[in-house]
């Protein structure tokens, strides 16, 4: 969440679809949604401190533009859900849990996010937001 400490732990459920275009690039969409739970420390904003146990809930995801070819062999199935991925996060921004993502189905040579973001919303410690069109809010307690 912040350049020198990842604010909290997330567990997220993740739908993802790609599509070939007529151009031969793919277009892909990820929708995340879940749950997280605070380390203590740094804010996510980097203004305040948090402390860790928070909960809370998360929304977001981001749209993808690729260019590549299809996998010969996808990490994941091709249809149907996913499942639920913990990423195993660190406060040190250690996150080496598993996840899909475009990159699970196609050998990316290269690809643009032009959009991204994910909201971190908790009942009493505030809302976080992290987006391609701006960052703001915090959670702190």
């Amino acid at each position: 969440m912040t350049s020198v400490h990842d604010a909290a732990s997330d567990t997220i459920h993740r739908s993802l679809r790609i599509w070939a275009e007529p151009d031969g690039s793919f277009s892909a969409v990820v929708h995340d949604t879940g749950s997280f739970v605070t380390f203590a420390g740094t804010s996510p904003s980097g203004t305040s401190t948090v402390s860790a146990g928070i909960d809370g809930v998360l929304l977001g995801g981001y749209v993808a533009t690729i260019q590549g070819s299809l996998s010969a062999s996808p990490a994941y199935p091709t249809s149907g859900n996913l499942g639920t991925f913990d990423l195993g996060c660190g406060p040190t921004l250690t996150c080496p849990g598993v996840r899909p993502s475009f990159s699970s189905y196609v050998d990316v040579a290269s690809y643009d996010l032009p959009t991204w973001g994910w909201e971190y919303r908790t009942p009493h410690d505030g809302t976080w937001v992290n987006a391609s069109d701006g960052s703001g809010g915090d959670i702190t307690g």
